[in-house]
């Protein structure tokens, strides 16, 4: 099975990344993330491939194949 995890490089979703990748019936595990949060960093070492783009883009096209997608994307704002 492939799986997409939107905000793969945040924290939860590079942790989210890593159990997946552990896991006997994923084969492979993609991060998309845009990167205005999450860290290429975040996911070193793990099993995910990182996408650089975001989830308002037509990211469709990037995520071919795949069999579940799970979603842990946010846009973080705070009011001043």
């Amino acid at each position: 099975m492939r799986v997409v995890v939107t905000g793969g490089a945040g924290f939860i979703g590079a942790n989210l990344c890593s159990h997946l990748g552990a896991a006997a019936e994923v084969d492979v595990v993609v991060a998309l993330d845009d990167l205005s949060t999450g860290s290429r960093a975040n996911l070193d070492g793990g099993p995910a491939e990182l996408v650089e783009g975001s989830i308002l883009d037509r990211a469709r096209h990037r995520m071919r194949g795949r069999s579940q997608t799970a979603a842990s994307a946010a846009v973080i704002a705070t009011a001043t």
